[in-house]
């Protein structure tokens, strides 16, 4: 039997909404870069342009957690003490910090160096893109995954 499901809407028709991609060879060597996203651009989407580390989209300043996959970034708004972490870091279990299966990630050693990182920025709260959020207290809760990691 043939689908009739119609094929997925790129996200600028579903979203209106420009995208907007970290240039991977501003994270690794530049014979790894992979600019414009391939999968991104197999799937119809328009990269509008690039962020940059250390850049602010409004509020947000754009902080590297690559290792997870190629580009990977957080995104910190100082003023609030907030962190969007994506899924480099996840909630899960809920009121703690965790990592994805090393089978799913790209570096596994550099994401552990990323998130290590990440603990110099001052923020009480981390939204996760997989799990629940931590609303209180999470830099702690960030530094108690940070010490499961080797040396």
């Amino acid at each position: 039997m043939q689908s009739t499901q119609a094929p997925p809407l790129a996200p600028q028709t579903a979203t209106v909404s420009p995208v907007w991609q970290v240039p991977v060879e501003s994270q690794q060597p530049p014979w790894q870069s992979v600019w414009p996203a391939p999968h991104a651009v197999s799937q119809g989407t328009v990269v509008d342009g690039e962020l940059l580390i250390g850049e602010k989209i409004g509020p947000l300043v754009i902080e590297p957690a690559a290792g997870k996959s190629p580009g990977e970034v957080a995104l910190h708004w100082p003023e609030r003490r907030l962190l969007f972490i994506g899924d480099a870091v996840i909630g899960n279990p809920p009121g703690q910090c965790g990592l994805l299966r090393e089978k799913v990630m790209d570096d596994p050693a550099r994401l552990r160096s990323s998130v290590r990182n990440l603990l110099e920025l001052d923020f009480d709260a981390l939204l996760f893109g997989d799990g629940v959020p931590i609303l209180t207290d999470a830099h702690a809760r960030l530094e108690a995954l940070v010490a499961t990691f080797p040396r």
